[in-house]
């Protein structure tokens, strides 16, 4: 009995505390008056390159040497991978010898015709004045028409030197086509960026025979990117060019 008459106090202490703290003032923060407050209209899609290349090489070859990956960013014109280019280089140096060879063809043919064209010049004058001696009386007929003779024969050997010169600048011309297409050919074995580009994909390693056109790298530029969202179209009515935007991506929350 004594015991309940003292625990009645502390139950009476405990209630008064209880409803002095559910009755206590309660701070309420109070928000300020905003006008104009922008709408905000949310999508997901994912962020993209207006411009996107799948590079390789215009020729066949073992890749040798592959000297960019995923990530880096290369200059225009960087090489990118070589392919294995002894063969070509072959052919390269054959084409060069056969240039050279053309060239020497074609002086010692302009040499023939600078030479037949002396005689021809030398038999023409000749020529000219035996048949003015024979016409005064001074030089027999015969040796003016011997002197003719021999100058038309000069003039031809003269013709077939120029058409020799002929086929030789042609063979010469030939020979230059063929150097710079060996050339042409060899800079193909390097791959090089198209512009400053992102490589976003490494296709191929070194050792891999690749075919014609196979593609080694994905590249893109920089400065290409876009998000393309798909908004509710219902919301999709206030967006207008030239708004602003803020783009979250999901590996950088």
């Amino acid at each position: 009995m004594k015991r309940a008459l003292l625990a009645l106090p502390l139950l009476l202490v405990a209630a008064g505390g209880l409803w002095f703290w559910q009755q206590r003032p309660i701070p309420v923060q109070v928000a300020q008056v905003e006008r104009d407050v922008p709408l905000r209209v949310f999508g997901l899609g994912t962020v993209e390159a207006q411009v996107l290349s799948r590079v390789g090489f215009e020729v066949s070859g073992v890749l040798l040497e592959v000297l960019a990956d995923h990530g880096d960013r290369v200059p225009a014109g960087a090489v990118l991978a070589r392919l294995d280019a002894a063969s070509q280089r072959a052919r390269l140096a054959r084409a060069e010898a056969v240039l050279a060879s053309a060239q020497a063809q074609q002086g010692r043919v302009a040499a023939v015709v600078e030479r037949a064209n002396v005689q021809y010049q030398q038999k023409r004058s000749l020529a000219q004045r035996r048949r003015e001696l024979a016409n005064r009386g001074t030089a027999s007929v015969e040796a003016a028409e011997i002197a003719e003779t021999e100058a038309a024969s000069a003039a031809a050997d003269l013709a077939v030197a120029r058409a020799d010169l002929a086929v030789a600048r042609a063979a010469l011309a030939d020979a230059e086509a063929n150097l710079l297409a060996e050339r042409t050919a060899l800079a193909k074995h390097e791959l090089r960026a198209p512009y400053e580009a992102l490589v976003i994909a490494r296709h191929r390693e070194p050792g891999v025979a690749l075919a014609p056109g196979e593609v080694v790298f994905t590249l893109i530029p920089p400065d290409s990117l876009w998000a393309l969202a798909h908004v509710d179209e219902a919301r999709a009515g206030r967006i207008r060019e030239g708004q602003p935007a803020t783009v979250r991506l999901r590996s950088l929350p």
